[in-house]
């Protein structure tokens, strides 16, 4: 009896890390699907059935979390709980309006809803594991709720930054920093104007920023070149 107690208690640490990999899984997993899907809609191209399914299980994954298998970055906060049920009903509602073959503006709307509703909650956890881990990152302010121009303005940068390399080598980690529930970031970053992209190096120093304005393809091909030297 001991001796399987002992190998019980040995056993914990790695059961647990095991979960803590699987959930980073899950949402790395549901985050990268997310940007495919808003590359689709920004493209007028619409996401196939395979990868709207494959966006959804992964996000019911993350929304179903116990309190107690999620990241303390998430769980510190103090409206995490409010915002996993926000991303339930978010996903929710996408999936219905899928079903109902809705309009593609209509469904672009839901799916915009659904992104920043999978922000809400992850975004601690997202945007402290790349200030403290990535070589290179793009912190991307935008916002959830605003005029419909600014909101176009965000889809933009957001595909824009999403068709640029980002998980080859030489790459480089995009979060999303949804302004409206942010504010202590706005201010760190001194960020007056949305949308705002900010390319940071592996010392968290910043090597160039992006706000608003046309041509926003060619301008964050240049920022992404400014990060590597020029080399993109």
């Amino acid at each position: 009896m001991r001796l399987l107690l002992f190998l019980l208690v040995l056993s914990l640490p790695v059961r647990s890390q095991e979960t803590v990999t699987s959930i980073a899984e899950d949402i790395d997993s549901a985050q990268t699907m997310l940007f495919d899907v808003a590359l689709n809609f920004h493209d007028g191209v619409p996401p196939t059935d395979t990868c709207v399914q494959q966006l959804s299980e992964a996000l019911r994954r993350v929304s179903s979390l116990p309190d107690s298998m999620m990241p303390h970055s998430i769980r510190g906060h103090p409206t995490w709980q409010r915002d996993q049920q926000n991303l339930t009903f978010a996903l929710f509602q996408f999936d219905l309006l899928r079903s109902q073959s809705t309009s593609q503006d209509t469904l672009r709307d839901a799916f915009r809803e659904l992104f920043y509703a999978f922000y809400r909650p992850c975004r601690p956890y997202l945007y402290q594991r790349v200030v403290t881990t990535a070589e290179r990152k793009v912190l991307l302010f935008a916002a959830s709720i605003t005029c419909e121009c600014t909101r176009r303005m965000c889809d933009e940068y957001t595909a824009e930054l999403v068709r640029l390399p980002r998980k080859q080598k030489n790459g480089f980690d995009l979060v999303i920093i949804d302004s409206v529930v942010s504010p202590e970031l706005l201010k760190e970053y001194e960020v007056n104007t949305i949308p705002t992209a900010i390319a940071i190096d592996r010392t968290n120093t910043e090597t160039g920023r992006l706000e608003g304005g046309e041509h926003v393809r060619a301008r964050t091909q240049e920022l992404i070149g400014r990060m590597f030297g020029g080399s993109q």
